[in-house]
C-alpha cells in the first residue's frame, strides 16, 4: 500500500458519503415537506412532532433505515472501486464527512454545551473511525466472496441500529429526563460494542482475503 492510493482511497469513500447524505437528507426531510404543501408550515411542524413523540418507534425505524440504507449502498459501491487493502480507507473517507457533521452540529449550537457532552462527543468521533472501515471491510469481503447478499444487510442492521438507536434514546430522554444516565449509557454501551464488533470481524475477514479467499464449498479438483 502507498500513500497515494490510500489518499484516492479517502476521497472516494469522502465523495460517496457526501453523495449519501444528500441522499438521506432529502428522503428524511420529505415528510415535513409533503407536510408543508398540504398543512402549511407551522402545522406540519406540529404534526411531524406529534408523530415522533405517538409512535417513536417507527420514527426511529425510518430515520435509522434511511440513513443506514443509503451510506451503507454508497459505500458498497466505493468500496468496489478499491482493492482489498484500502477497503479500511474508504471507511476513513467516511467517517471523515461523519465527524465534520459532528463539529459542525458543535460550532452551531445556541448555547455552550455541557461538560458531559464532550465526553458522548468524543465516544461518537472515536465509534464513527471504527465502524465505518469496519462495515467497509466486511462489505468489501462480501464482494470478495460474492457473498453481497450476506453482509450487506449484516452491515445494515449495524448501522440501523446506531442510528435508530440514537434516535430512540434522544425521544425517551425528553419523555423521561430522570433516565438520561441509564439510557446514555445503554446506548453507547451498544454503540461501542456494535462499532468493535464490524471492525474486529472486517479486519479479520480481509485479513482472510489478503491471503487468498478459497470458497470452503467450491472442492477442488486435482490432477
Amino acid at each position: 500500500m502507498n500513500f497515494k492510493n490510500k489518499l484516492i482511497a479517502v476521497l472516494i469513500g469522502i465523495s460517496f458519503m457526501l453523495i449519501a447524505l444528500l441522499i438521506q437528507i432529502f428522503f428524511e426531510e420529505l415528510p415535513l415537506l409533503i407536510l408543508i404543501l398540504e398543512y402549511g408550515f407551522s402545522a406540519a411542524e406540529k404534526i411531524l412532532a406529534n408523530f415522533e413523540l405517538s409512535d417513536t418507534f417507527l420514527y426511529a425505524l425510518f430515520i435509522g433505515g434511511t440513513a443506514a440504507l443509503f451510506q451503507e449502498v454508497m459505500k458498497l459501491f466505493a468500496v468496489k472501486l478499491n482493492e482489498k487493502e484500502y477497503a479500511f480507507w474508504v471507511g476513513i473517507g467516511f467517517s471523515i464527512i461523519d465527524i465534520s457533521v459532528i463539529f459542525l452540529d458543535v460550532l452551531l449550537a445556541s448555547q455552550k454545551l455541557p461538560s458531559y457532552e464532550y465526553i458522548l462527543i468524543t465516544l461518537n468521533i472515536l465509534t464513527s473511525l471504527i465502524f465505518h472501515p469496519g462495515t467497509a471491510m466486511l462489505l468489501k469481503h462480501g464482494l470478495i466472496s460474492k457473498k453481497v447478499k450476506l453482509y450487506f444487510p449484516i452491515a445494515f442492521i449495524f448501522h440501523l441500529l446506531m442510528d435508530g438507536g440514537l434516535v430512540l434514546s434522544d425521544i425517551y430522554v425528553l419523555k423521561y429526563p430522570s433516565s438520561f444516565v441509564i439510557t446514555v449509557s445503554v446506548f453507547w454501551a451498544i454503540v461501542v460494542s456494535i462499532s468493535l464488533t464490524a471492525f474486529l470481524w472486517g479486519r479479520k475477514l480481509i485479513a482472510i482475503d489478503e491471503k487468498g479467499y478459497k470458497n470452503p464449498f467450491v472442492i477442488e479438483k486435482h490432477d
